[in-house]
Parts: structure tokens; C-alpha cells; sequence
């Protein structure tokens, strides 16, 4: 009759154990979920961030593109205000040459 007992005291035990473990378990599985808004919200606030980053160079590159077009623009204006301004279109020639070898 002991061992009937002790054998049911260690089935309670082992019962208990395993409650525990599950109790941990589903603990852990319900402090994921409360973090994974968080932790995803983190994830697409850096990668916004990297787009962001990557569209500003590409504006300012564009934009400086536009710069040296426009001065193409006022150089050949000039030259065919004043007929003259040779230097000046070279040297923009030669700016707009390095910028498209460079990009």
C-alpha cells in the first residue's frame, strides 16, 4: 500500500512539474506576442529610414544634375545674347563631361 502511495505522490508530482513547464511556456508565448508590434514596428521604422536615405541621395543627385543643366542652358543663352562667352561654355561642357563620367 506504500508503494501505491508513493507512486501516486510521484505521479502528483510530476503532474505538477509538467503544469509548471506549461504554465512557463504558455507565459513566454504571451510576452512574445505583447513584443512582436514593437519589434515590427522597429523593422519597417529602419527600413523607412534606409528608403528615405537612399531617395534623399537620389534627389540630390538629380537636383545637382538640374543645377548643370540650367547653367548649360544660361551659357548657351548668353552665347547667343552676346556672341561671345567661349571660354565660359567650355568649361561648362567640360563640367557637364566630368558629371556624366563620375554618376
Amino acid at each position: 500500500m506504500d508503494a501505491l502511495k508513493d507512486l501516486v505522490v510521484a505521479f502528483g508530482v510530476f503532474m505538477g512539474i509538467c503544469a509548471a513547464i506549461t504554465a512557463v511556456g504558455s507565459a513566454w508565448a504571451v510576452i512574445q506576442k505583447m513584443r512582436k508590434p514593437s519589434a515590427d514596428t522597429a523593422d519597417t521604422l529602419e527600413a523607412h529610414s534606409r528608403m528615405l536615405d537612399n531617395d534623399n541621395k537620389r534627389i540630390n543627385e538629380v537636383a545637382s544634375g538640374v543645377n548643370l543643366l540650367l547653367k548649360a542652358d544660361m551659357q548657351l543663352l548668353s552665347h547667343a545674347i552676346h556672341g561671345n562667352h567661349v571660354d565660359q561654355m567650355v568649361e561648362t561642357h567640360d563640367e557637364i563631361q566630368e558629371y556624366l563620367i563620375n554618376r
